[in-house]
């Protein structure tokens, strides 16, 4: 396998028209980094900025009879604190349940929060997770 290593003079688009970078924005984000907080002891901070919503199932949740598998990641569109960076954060149940107890009518949306998961009880389901709102100073 050649790899390419052609690479476009800087500044020049196809066909080396100049392109003013100055111009140019994003239109919208086709991918970004997922972030999550499942393992014991992973802490992230983040702002919300989209309401939580079901993902698609995943090609490899969907069974023989074309029905998922299993339920839906619950997931929203976020900004990690830590980095700056647009992600998609997946939601588990129990902090989704928390964050929308606190928030019913979806006004979490713009809103800081720091995720912690805890260490699962034995014998427990599901694993506890330290939820808090964050202010974010001027």
């Amino acid at each position: 396998m050649v790899k390419s290593t052609a690479v476009a003079p800087l500044g020049l688009g196809v066909g080396g028209v100049a392109i003013d970078r100055s111009k140019i924005k994003v239109k919208r984000m086709v991918s970004v980094p997922v972030l999550q907080c499942s393992k014991a002891g992973q802490y992230v901070e983040f702002i919300i900025n989209s309401a939580i919503r079901e993902a698609a199932p995943l090609k490899a949740d969907i069974g023989k009879d074309g029905k998922p598998t299993k339920a839906p990641a619950n997931v929203a569109d976020v900004t990690d604190i830590a980095t700056g960076a647009p992600a998609l954060f997946i939601f588990s149940a129990v902090v989704k349940n928390e964050i929308e107890a606190l928030y019913p009518k979806g006004d979490y949306v713009g809103k800081a929060f720091a995720v912690q998961a805890m260490d699962k009880p034995e014998g427990k389901k599901f694993r506890p997770y330290m939820v808090a709102e964050l202010e974010i100073g001027a």
